[in-house]
């Protein structure tokens, strides 16, 4: 594998098949990017999700502290 410089553009020879990349093109990240309301609606419906799963999962121990003295002010 050889590679040679020529600036924007990069070549790369590999058994004898030749591949290039140039720098002058945006990277399609930026193209596209992906917008903000999307990553925190995601984060927002895991968050959801676990608090739900938590909340099955100690269904008994949640009564339990419901039903405690403590919690409502021991009279």
């Amino acid at each position: 594998m050889t590679q040679t410089f020529t600036n924007p553009l990069v070549e790369w020879w590999v058994m004898g098949t030749m591949y290039t990349f140039t720098t002058a093109n945006t990277p399609l990240c930026a193209s596209k990017p992906v917008p903000i309301t999307g990553n925190t609606t995601a984060a927002a419906a895991v968050f959801v999700l676990l608090v739900g799963v938590l909340g099955v999962a100690h269904r008994r121990r949640l009564a339990r502290v419901a039903r405690s003295p403590w919690l409502r002010g021991a009279r």
